[in-house]
């Protein structure tokens, strides 16, 4: 597209078209099998809808051989969430909405955190989870929440009834049992250990067994 959304684009484009025996650039598909717009067979592109011409090939491109199974998609979609509640979102703002954050920022993770229990031990949980990539990170939020990613952020975390259910950390028990978790409650169990290496220790056991039931209560 970029030649022809140059100055004189199009008029270059149309006239080379022309000296190879070639039929002009119109409104139709790239196979030539659908119109871009309506009577876009008939519709040549010049100096003036070149932009149009190039907005609309683009979405021909990505929807076009689906574009009734899209629909269809779309209806049933408008069906749970009606047009109007979207009207004020951007496309990546219900990207959000829809799939969550997956890039997880333990600093914001740790100022949204309401700890119950020793502040020191939920410290050195943080300080772990800052040295653990992405994959852990979302392992333990999974564990926790029952989700692995975030539902526009920490904020969004909510219950079945939509009030808020910020992330919890409750430190308490035997020394030697390993995390556990609430994810009903977005709750996170810490044993109540007596060093950072010992929980450290037990954290990497948990990366090894989430998901496994017995652990989750």
């Amino acid at each position: 597209f970029e030649p022809l959304l140059q100055p004189g684009g199009a008029m270059a484009r149309q006239a080379a078209l022309r000296s190879w025996g070639m039929e002009p650039l119109q409104f139709t598909s790239a196979d030539g099998k659908r119109e871009l717009s309506p009577g876009g067979a008939n519709r040549v592109v010049d100096e003036d809808n070149r932009e149009e011409y190039a907005q609309l090939l683009c979405e021909d491109f990505l929807v076009g051989p689906v574009r009734s199974e899209l629909g269809c998609l779309v209806t049933g979609f408008h069906e749970v969430v009606p047009a109007p509640l979207l009207s004020n979102l951007d496309a990546e703002q219900l990207r959000m909405l829809v799939c969550g954050v997956d890039e997880i920022d333990v600093d914001e993770w740790q100022a949204h955190a309401k700890v119950e229990g020793s502040e020191e031990v939920a410290s050195w949980f943080f300080d772990w989870l800052r040295k653990q990539p992405q994959e852990a990170r979302s392992k333990v939020l999974a564990f926790a929440t029952g989700s692995s990613v975030l539902p526009c952020g920490w904020d969004g975390l909510k219950d079945q009834y939509g009030n808020a259910l910020p992330f919890c950390i409750s430190v308490h028990g035997d020394c030697d049992s390993l995390p556990a978790a609430h994810t009903c409650a977005n709750l996170l169990v810490l044993p109540k250990v007596s060093t950072r290496a010992m929980l450290e220790r037990k954290l990497s056991q948990l990366i090894n067994l989430a998901g496994r039931e017995f652990l989750i209560q």
